[in-house]
């Protein structure tokens, strides 16, 4: 059998296929949570605050994730690497993505309250316009606030 990993001790793929694997769907999966997050008009997974500039920011994202990888897989000179099988690829796609939407979330909320402190403004807003933490769920809570936010506004002692 192959060299193999830990979670694929069977593999035919060498680690370094998979770590470059895993981190192609990371940035492209990071590309594309941006410009859907900006068409859908989810600011609070924005890494921008511009809509235009963050669905261009996701297209160089997620392009240059596949330029990045796909160049170097067909690309490599010493050797043909060998492709990941199905099982192995379904479980690393999504523990990239699962990544990607993690890193999103902070990194959103990170960059909303750098710009909050850069303006001189309450690092986390005590009422979120237009969000009531009983009324709004799911992706539509982020459409004006941060993740940050949603989660101070839905603890009883921080709204005090």
């Amino acid at each position: 059998m192959g060299q193999g990993i830990i979670l694929f001790p069977q593999s035919l793929a060498t680690p370094d296929v998979i770590v470059r694997y895993m981190a192609f769907i990371f940035v492209a999966a990071c590309g594309a949570i941006q410009i859907g997050a900006a068409l859908g008009g989810i600011n609070g997974l924005l890494f921008v605050r511009s809509k235009r500039l963050a669905i261009l920011v996701g297209a160089l994202l997620l392009l240059s994730g596949f330029a990045w990888f796909f160049v170097w897989y067909f690309t490599d000179p010493t050797r043909r690497p060998r492709g990941l099988e199905g099982n192995e690829q379904t479980i690393l796609f999504a523990l990239s993505a699962a990544a990607a939407l993690a890193f999103t979330v902070v990194t959103a909320s990170l960059t909303t309250l750098a710009q909050r402190l850069y303006q001189g403004l309450p690092v986390v807003r005590r009422s979120v316009r237009g969000y009531r933490a009983d009324k709004t769920e799911g992706l539509d809570a982020l459409k004006d606030a941060s993740f940050i936010d949603i989660v101070f506004e839905r603890i009883p002692s921080a709204r005090q």
